[in-house]
């Protein structure tokens, strides 16, 4: 992992950071965004990392992007212990709302061969969803706009926009 070194920020106390551009182009974000204590944030040089305006996340937020393209939209927040991984593509629309211990990962590793090998696909969230805490996001998802996941789930297949996702099966909104 030495080539996560170049562009890692580790944040130890809750404070308003700035972040316009890093070399290469690697890490983009308007000026003001509130990141929560102890979350660190890691980019690779061939990596890339958009963050729209107004992030909020609380204790423990951490982001890994190694080697793909990772955008969060506009007014997103994160609670506490959200993870987010990303080899190959993870879109975050506008107006997120992720609970606690939340995970995202766009890849898997691979279980023919090498354990150094990862089979990855794109994850979409779209505006407005909303994920419930404890909630794993697996590779090749896409959640709905304004769909809502409930605590505990595990998504491995798409949402429909406008639905609540429980125990794997699909409630429209009312």
């Amino acid at each position: 992992m030495n080539r996560l070194k170049t562009y890692s920020l580790y944040i130890k106390n809750a404070m308003w950071f700035i972040f316009l551009r890093f070399k290469g182009n690697s890490i983009d974000a308007p000026v003001r965004q509130l990141i929560g204590k102890w979350s660190t944030i890691e980019v690779s040089k061939k990596g890339k990392l958009s963050i729209g305006n107004k992030l909020f996340t609380r204790t423990g937020f951490h982001i890994v992007v190694d080697g793909g393209i990772c955008k969060i939209g506009n007014n997103c927040f994160f609670n506490h212990n959200c993870s987010i991984t990303c080899l190959e593509n993870v879109f975050i629309g506008n107006k997120c709302t992720f609970g606690n211990n939340v995970v995202i990962v766009d890849h898997d590793h691979s279980v023919h061969g090498e354990n150094t090998k990862f089979v990855t696909a794109p994850i979409i969230i779209e505006d407005g969803a909303w994920v419930g805490a404890n909630v794993v996001i697996l590779k090749g998802v896409i959640i709905g706009k304004e769909a809502v996941i409930a605590a505990g789930t595990v998504v491995t297949k798409d949402v429909p926009e406008y639905t609540i996702f429980v125990k794997g099966t699909f409630r429209n909104k009312k």
